[in-house]
């Protein structure tokens, strides 16, 4: 099967918060999940609620200092939300975020954070893919 994806995922496990505009929970509208992989396009999250697909969604993503003492970093964004699955290894639901109308300056923060953090983990994959 082809990769579709236009941006490498990385492994990152950051905090994410998503407000959802769904009407399935109306009590409850800001969800808190922790994010398996994010990329420049989008990130998996594992949250306990079902986000409804296709839906446009509100996110904080709290990315964490890149060393003791330092400044974590939030990025407030607009997302579409993709098909959500149940993760039997964690008991929560995992879905697919995908960026909508990122702005330049939030897009190279978090491309720094992931090349600062993944830089190497990046290098190994293209040294096993031999390229």
């Amino acid at each position: 099967m082809e990769e579709r994806r236009k941006h490498p995922r990385y492994p990152a496990c950051w905090r994410v918060l998503i407000h959802c505009h769904c009407y399935h929970d109306r009590e409850r509208r800001i969800f808190d999940g922790t994010t398996a992989d994010v990329s420049l396009g989008g990130f998996c999250v594992h949250c306990d609620h079902n986000l409804c697909t296709s839906r446009k969604v509100d996110v904080i993503l709290l990315i964490p200092p890149l060393h003791s003492g330092g400044q974590a970093h939030k990025l407030v964004l607009r997302g579409r939300t993709g098909q959500t699955v149940l993760a039997g290894e964690t008991g929560a639901f995992r879905t697919g975020v995908q960026f909508l109308n990122i702005d330049e300056s939030q897009h190279r923060l978090l491309a720094q954070h992931l090349d600062a953090r993944f830089r190497y983990h990046l290098a190994r994959m293209i040294g096993q893919d031999g390229g």
